[in-house]
C-alpha cells in the first residue's frame, strides 16, 4: 500500500484504507474502486492523500482467498495433518512473490488442491 496524492489517483486504483473526514466518519471504505465521482468528493471534503493498494497485491490477495474457499470446500469438515499443515505453509511461502502472475495463481491453486488431497487419504 502506499500514500499518493488525490492528483495522482487514476480510475480504479482500490483503497487501502478508509478515508476519513476530520470528525472521523468514513468517507470511502477500504476496496473502494476510485472513481471520478469520489475524486471529486474528496478533493471537495479537503482530502489531498489517500493509500491505495497495490494492484499486485490485490491480486495476491484475491488469490489466496479463493484458494483458501476452493479447499474448504473440496476437504469438507476433515483435519489436516500436521505434514499437511506443514507443506501448505511450504506451499504459500514458495508463491508469494509472484501471485500477481495469473498463471502462477493457477498453479498455486493447483499446488494447494494437491497438497489438501494428499493430507485428506493420509
Amino acid at each position: 500500500m502506499k500514500k499518493i496524492p488525490l492528483s495522482q489517483i487514476e480510475d480504479g486504483m482500490i483503497l487501502g484504507t478508509d478515508v476519513l473526514d476530520d470528525n472521523g466518519n468514513v468517507l470511502l471504505g477500504v476496496g473502494t474502486s476510485i472513481g471520478e465521482k469520489h475524486k471529486g468528493m474528496l478533493s471537495r471534503r479537503g482530502i489531498e492523500n489517500v493509500v491505495v493498494t497495490d494492484p499486485e497485491q490485490v491480486a495476491v490477495n484475491d488469490a489466496k482467498d479463493a484458494a483458501e474457499k476452493a479447499m474448504e470446500a473440496e476437504a469438507g469438515e476433515e483435519e489436516l495433518s500436521d505434514a499437511a499443515k506443514k507443506q501448505i505453509a511450504r506451499i504459500e511461502h514458495a508463491f508469494s512473490d509472484v501471485l500477481g502472475d495469473p498463471n502462477m495463481r493457477e498453479l498455486y491453486r493447483l499446488s494447494l488442491k494437491w497438497a489438501r488431497k494428499g493430507a485428506v487419504h493420509e
